[in-house]
């Protein structure tokens, strides 16, 4: 039996809700490592690194999306947005975790980066593959509990894009300007 025909023989509820648990773990060990962010000073340097996991991680979820309609046309952002969020996500964990993060943060990480690569070639694989056969058969439970998790998850996402970005005016445009004349103000 080929990859695909084991692929199809796995049935789409088991796909969905596997999707779900993959979203609520992922959300749970990602508060975790939000709030533990909120009580630490990080650096902008970190603080965009996280960024450029988190928009390029957005493009990636729409191509999936889109897979939906047009997977050829979506396969190539898929791939871009993938490979760009992986590789900052290796630059997060060597040059600002490795040293500071206590355990638990670790763990946090490991169940991040675990859930988050199974859940999206999991989903790669039933969009792209299969074009989401059985999509529209699946229970009512499994839309709502799905798009539960991906409003906890646009929750914390929300918090970690603006996290240490100015907060009003007045900052903008102290953030704005070069650094030797942030200093000498």
């Amino acid at each position: 039996m080929d990859l695909l025909n084991q692929l199809d023989a796995v049935s789409p509820s088991a796909i969905a809700w596997s999707w779900i648990a993959l979203n609520a773990l992922f959300a749970v060990a990602w508060a975790y490592d939000s709030r533990t962010h909120g009580r630490l000073e990080l650096s902008d340097k970190e603080l965009q690194v996280h960024r450029l996991i988190l928009i390029p991680s957005i493009g990636m979820e729409l191509a999936l999306v889109g897979m939906f309609w047009q997977p050829w046309l979506a396969l190539p952002l898929f791939l871009g947005c993938y490979l760009v969020r992986t590789v900052h996500e290796v630059i997060d964990e060597l040059r600002f975790h490795v040293d500071r993060c206590a355990p638990a943060e670790a763990a946090a990480h490991l169940v991040m980066w675990v859930t988050v690569h199974t859940k999206t070639w999991l989903v790669f694989g039933w969009a792209f593959l299969l074009g989401y056969r059985g999509w529209d058969s699946l229970h009512w439970t499994a839309y709502l509990a799905l798009g539960l998790t991906l409003v906890v998850l646009a929750i914390i996402a929300n918090v970690e894009l603006l996290r240490g970005l100015p907060k009003s005016p007045k900052e903008l445009i102290q953030a704005l300007r070069p650094a030797r004349e942030r200093v000498a103000m």
